[in-house]
């Protein structure tokens, strides 16, 4: 099954006035966030995607186009996120060390389990994110 043409973002800006602190807030933000790459074996494309925003993707024949494709639109998520009030996710490298226990009926987890794949997160990713309200 052949994929379509995708379109080339410059991943440097985004195309409307964007106030300067807010801008280095996202890219301060942006810069300690990761980036998965792999190569799509249909297209000979490498195709990257941000680990804590993971609908940031980026295209690009090097790793480091991918990558900075992905931080572009990464860049521009946050920005946007930080408009409108919201508070983008947290950096993946965050240390841990609280642990909290949780009891749910089967249907209960299996629903969540079901929303977690849905977004392409672990299950203590996505329940920390609904809870967090991000």
């Amino acid at each position: 099954m052949g994929m379509s043409k995708k379109s080339k973002s410059s991943g440097k800006a985004i195309d409307r006035p964007v106030k300067a602190q807010i801008a280095r807030q996202a890219k301060a933000l942006v810069d300690q966030y990761q980036v998965i790459v792999r190569l799509d074996v249909e297209t000979g494309e490498l195709i990257g995607r941000g680990v804590e925003i993971p609908n940031a993707i980026g295209f690009g024949a090097t790793a480091d186009e991918a990558i900075e494709e992905v931080r572009g639109n990464m860049r521009a998520l946050v920005i946007y996120m930080l408009e409108i009030g919201q508070t983008p996710p947290l950096m993946g490298n965050t240390a841990r060390t609280v642990q909290f226990n949780l009891r749910l009926t089967k249907f209960e987890k299996q629903t969540m389990q079901s929303l977690a794949d849905a977004s392409g997160l672990a299950l203590s990713d996505y329940v920390r994110t609904a809870a967090l309200g991000r």
